[in-house]
């Protein structure tokens, strides 16, 4: 549970990277914010699996 929890903060910053600040500017995701979250969700997704499996095996 703690680590489903822990991906909260990812989910969010992916989503903040792809869409900017609500209060800034609307939700228009732009290529280039795309590409990056498309990096970072490559390279955060298998540590995220790895966590939740490790914690899984844990408890």
């Amino acid at each position: 549970m703690i680590a489903l929890l822990s991906l909260v903060p990812v989910g969010l910053g992916l989503f903040l990277l792809a869409f900017g600040v609500p209060e800034r500017r609307l939700l228009r995701p732009n290529p280039r914010n795309a590409v990056l979250v498309g990096v970072v969700a490559v390279l955060v997704g298998p540590v995220a699996l790895l966590t939740l499996g490790v914690a899984g095996w844990l408890t």
